[in-house]
């Protein structure tokens, strides 16, 4: 005689490989969740190294470039983690 154990549907989709969730989305799945079936998600991700991947939506362009070993912070200049004087008399 075998027994079976109904899974919720959201655990079915939070689970799922190749599917990404907005914040929202994901919140919601797991709130919905209960306690036994949150475990369960805590203890397979973390068995399984995995994550839930979520789709960020940022308002703000990506401004990020490389690093130069060159940075600035007002009038002060630093090359290499060392302050640079500027003279700019000639």
């Amino acid at each position: 005689m075998s027994t079976t154990t109904l899974r919720h549907p959201n655990l079915d989709i939070l689970l799922s490989k190749h599917i990404v969730l907005e914040d929202k989305e994901k919140a919601r799945l797991i709130s919905e969740l209960s306690l036994d079936d949150k475990r369960y998600l805590g203890n397979y991700l973390i068995d399984e190294e995995l994550f839930l991947n979520t789709e960020k939506k940022s308002v703000y362009p990506d401004t990020r470039k490389p690093l130069d070993g060159k940075l600035t912070f007002g009038d002060t200049t630093y090359v290499d983690g060392v302050e640079v004087f500027v003279n700019n008399k000639e």
